[in-house]
């Protein structure tokens, strides 16, 4: 396992969900509980909340990677 992703299990484990990431979530449950029957909504729900973790994942490496370069830049380190 790379550095970066045991840096980010490591943050994720204490993250808990904002408000508004909280409502996204219940406005989308809402929807997927009008259109989808309790199968498709779960497969959806699982495939959402994998996708989610995927794209979390990448922008908190790169934003670690961006956060690295600009203390490099601040420090003028070449």
């Amino acid at each position: 396992m790379s550095e970066f992703i045991e840096i980010y299990n490591s943050w994720s484990l204490h993250q808990t969900d904002n408000q508004r990431v909280k409502d996204v979530w219940k406005e989308l449950q809402a929807s997927l509980n009008e259109w989808c029957n309790e199968a498709d909504r779960t497969e959806l729900e699982e495939k959402i909340d994998d996708y989610s973790k995927e794209i979390e994942e990448q922008a908190f490496i790169a934003g670690y990677k961006k956060a690295f370069l600009l203390m490099m830049e601040i420090f003028d380190i070449k």
